[in-house]
């Protein structure tokens, strides 16, 4: 169910949240944007498939570009993302 259960703080700081914010929130509600960009159906796909998956995305809000690499596991999904701005 998309359920954040650990962000680095490198993500906390950049993002500007705390981990008492986003933790246990679904992904989709603490970046709204990120489903309407070209990562958000390829996060879908990595579920639904269970198999890795590279995508690059425009941040609208933070006017930014970024690459993220995605790994499913029988415990979720595991993301590493970077801006490349």
């Amino acid at each position: 169910d998309w359920r954040v259960r650990y962000a680095n703080s490198r993500l906390l700081d950049s993002a500007g949240f705390s981990r008492e914010e986003i933790a246990g929130r679904s992904l989709w509600d603490v970046f709204p944007y990120l489903a309407s960009t070209t990562a958000g159906p390829v996060l879908r796909k990595a579920m639904l498939e269970r198999r890795p998956v590279h995508a690059e995305y425009y941040a609208q809000p933070r006017q930014e570009w970024f690459e993220v690499d995605a790994f499913p596991s029988n415990g979720g999904l595991t993301l590493f993302s970077r801006s490349t701005t």
